[in-house]
Formats: structure tokens, sequence, C-alpha cells
């Protein structure tokens, strides 16, 4: 009964174990939502069940500092077999006692059969939690990974029910059934085993989470040998080979056009020192392009520029991404583009001005970039400045939002203003007539 009732636990919490570390391993969460959702049934009920083993460990995950479900899970696993064991215990010294089987045989046979299927589970977890060493965590110690990741308890656990089901099987064949008063006193001797190497293995835990993480290395991309991926790592620079940072790198399939490479393509953000990694990508041929969907702006005005450094696309190189195999490229240099600031004067019909009102450019050379910058600056008092990279055709529209009762009302200035930014024939001052009378502008409430 022990055996049953412990299988039964354990085997609840292995599978909410693993899908948490799926949900972890994807970067992903669960929506916690209600509490009835199917997905969150399997912890509800391990909690009920085993609620004085949850209370129990809570002081071991504040003294441990163990907060990921993972770190949680070896503390968790040996209180819950050895609370389960004394549930098992219970009752069969208090309510079953001993009993004579009709079907001996029938049994052993079944029960030899559970005991070979959990040798084999537990020799396929240990298999696979080696293959995944290698591959994923060559950077960690093995003893330390096996220990992290919850393959020893779910390997030891396998074993201890396959050795009492063939025990088991073995005494049904030979019609051997020890004395209840045996079994009460093998209990404390198997008890206070568990019990030590449950504290070993949770101080063991505990030592090799304290130990520091494995850093990520900026200097490098990240391969993936297991599906056989590559990577793609560089810096992107200025005419001065001074680092450009937090700007966007794009990653585009060369073999795509259209809606096809921009959905296909990947997109990364430099850092401080200009450096960007595209970790596990498919193997193919890509273009590498700065600018080439995000339209510059006052911030980063840098014209659009393809690897090695060329503005137009049919003279880039394609970059190559190899089965398992990192591709380090040369620094990507852009060219900076002038800026120009223009006034502007928002107003209402009758020369007005609102207190606060929007302004946006569309860059027309790239349709897919809606605002400069993503961003709409807001005006005061209808009078500011904008500041434009030179060189392009702009569509400039001013907004403002008015408090309509229980809606807000929109109202752009109509119709677009066209204006190109380049030498004389960009202008010093703008002015944008928004439509219709004044209104109370909406606040926040």
């Amino acid at each position: 009964m022990p055996i049953v009732l412990g299988f039964l636990a354990v085997a609840l919490m292995v599978w909410d174990y693993q899908n948490e570390r799926m949900v972890e391993s994807m970067g992903m969460a669960w929506d916690t939502g209600p509490p009835v959702w199917p997905y969150r049934a399997v912890p509800l009920f391990l909690f009920s069940v085993n609620a004085p083993v949850y209370i129990l460990a809570a002081p071991f995950f504040s003294l441990l500092r163990l907060e990921t479900v993972p770190a949680r899970s070896p503390v968790l696993l040996p209180l819950i077999v050895l609370w389960w064991w004394w549930i098992g215990t219970r009752i069969d010294f208090g309510v079953l006692g001993r009993r004579r089987y009709r079907h001996a045989k029938i049994t052993a046979r079944a029960l030899l059969g559970v005991a070979v299927a959990l040798l084999y589970v537990g020799i396929r977890v240990v298999f696979n939690e080696m293959h995944w060493w290698r591959e994923y965590f060559q950077g960690f110690p093995p003893l330390r990974t096996i220990l992290l990741r919850g393959t020893l308890p779910e390997v030891l656990w396998c074993l201890l029910l396959a050795g009492g089901a063939l025990a088991a099987a073995i005494r049904l064949i030979q019609e051997r059934f020890p004395p209840l008063a045996e079994k009460r006193a093998k209990h404390p001797m198997f008890a206070v085993g568990a019990t030590m190497i449950a504290v070993l293995y949770i101080c063991a835990v505990a030592a090799f989470n304290r130990a520091p993480a494995v850093t990520v290395d900026r200097n490098s991309c990240v391969i993936d040998r297991l599906y056989r991926l590559g990577c793609v790592h560089g810096t992107v620079v200025d005419e001065n080979d001074r680092p450009v940072d937090r700007i966007e790198v794009n990653l585009m399939p060369a073999h795509k056009t259209g809606d096809a490479r921009w959905y296909g393509t990947k997109n990364e953000w430099t850092d401080e020192h200009g450096r960007y990694n595209f970790n596990r990508a498919e193997p193919g041929e890509y273009f590498l392009a700065v600018n080439e969907y995000g339209a510059p702006d006052a911030d980063r005005p840098f014209a659009t520029a393809y690897y090695p450094g060329v503005e137009d696309e049919s003279r880039a190189n394609r970059v190559k991404v190899k089965h398992s195999f990192p591709s380090n490229l040369a620094p990507l240099r852009l060219h900076r583009l002038e800026i120009v600031t223009i006034s502007v004067n928002i107003v209402w019909p009758d020369g007005t001005r609102p207190e606060r009102s929007n302004l946006s450019f569309h860059n027309l050379s790239y349709p897919r970039q809606a605002v400069i910058g993503n961003v709409a600056p807001q005006v005061d008092d209808g009078k500011g400045q904008f500041t434009l990279p030179n060189g392009f055709e702009y569509e400039a529209v001013a907004s403002v939002d008015c408090d309509a009762g229980k809606i807000i009302e929109s109202r752009e200035s109509k119709p677009a203003q066209r204006i190109k930014v380049a030498g004389s024939t960009t202008p010093a001052e703008m002015t944008f007539v928004l439509p219709g009378p004044p209104c109370p502008l909406w606040v926040s409430r």
C-alpha cells in the first residue's frame, strides 16, 4: 500500500514538474487564471493531498533559498515519499493486516510486468538526461545537472517501485508471507534510512543551487547541436568605429521575398558595445541589415546598410548559417545621416492652440514603419520642434484626443502634409490645422 499510494502521488508531482520545466525552457508562463481551470488541477490536487508536506517543506525553501519549481522539486519529492509511506503503513498495519491471494500467480505476473516497465522507464530517463546534459549543460558539472534537474529522485523512485513489485511477486510465487510483527520491526529501519537519504539529497541540492550560474557570453553566439542549428554573431559601428547601441539588426532569409521574408526575419538589438547575437538560427543563407524595415530617426540617424556595409541588397554578401556552427561576422559599418530640425505649429481653425497634441512623421521610403521611432511625440501649447534625418520624403499629421463623454474622439489634420527633407527643399516651419471647433481634451481618469 505505501508503494501504490506513493507512486500515485509522485507520478502527479513528476507530471507537474515536467510541465513547469517545459514552460520555463520555452520562456513562457502559465496564465494562472481561475483555480478550476484544467491545467491547474494537478498542482491543486497535489497540494490538497500533500498539504502537511508543503507546510514542512516551507522552512527548507526559505533556509536553502529555493525559488523555482525545479529547485524545490528535490525537497518535495522525498518528503512526499515519506508522507505516503507513513500513510500506507497505517493502512497496512491498522486496516488490512495479512490477507491471502486467490490468484497468486496472475498477480505475480502482473507485478513482474510492472517491475520491468518501471526499470525501463528509469533507464530511459537516465539516457535522456545524459543526452540533454551533453547537448545543453556542458558548462555545468554532470552531478550538479542531474541533481538540479530532478533526475535522481525520479530514477530512485522507479527503482524503489520496481524492487517492491519484484519482491512481492517472488513472495507470491513462493507463497512466503512474512509475519506482521516482522514487517512492523523493519518499518522504522526503512523509514530512518529513507529520511537520512532525503536529508543528504536536499543538502546536496542546496549546495549546488548556491553555486554561481554560468554567465552569458555576449562575445559569442549559441548553437544547438541537438537540432543542428547554427548562429550569427557580430557588431555594429559607425564611420569612426564607435559601437552603435540599441539599434535593431535584421537577419532576413535570402530565398524569401515580400511578406514571406517579413515573417521569416529575425530581429535583435545591439547592446552597449554594439554586439548582437542570433542564437539557434536555422541553417541557410541570409541577408543581414540595419534599418531595412525600421526608418532612421533623430536618435539613430543611420542609413540602411547591408552586410558587409553596402546600401543595396544586390551588392550585399549572403550570410551562411551552417549546421551546429557559429558564424562570426566582421563589424557592420553604418553611415550617419545629417539631421534637420523643423519648427511646428498646431492650431484650431480659429487660430487658438490646443493645450496638448501629438505629431507623427512617416518616412515614405519605409512602408512598414508607421511612425518615425514608433512614437508620436507630444506637443504642448501647439508649438514645438521635430528633428528628422536628411534625404527622405515624409508625410506628417497632427492629432488630438477630445473628451466626448464615454468615448475618446480622435481628430487628425487632413490631408497629411508631404514634405521633402533635402537641402533647400526642407521647410523651416510647418503649420497643422486641426478639424472642427476646439474641444476639451481627454484626460486619463
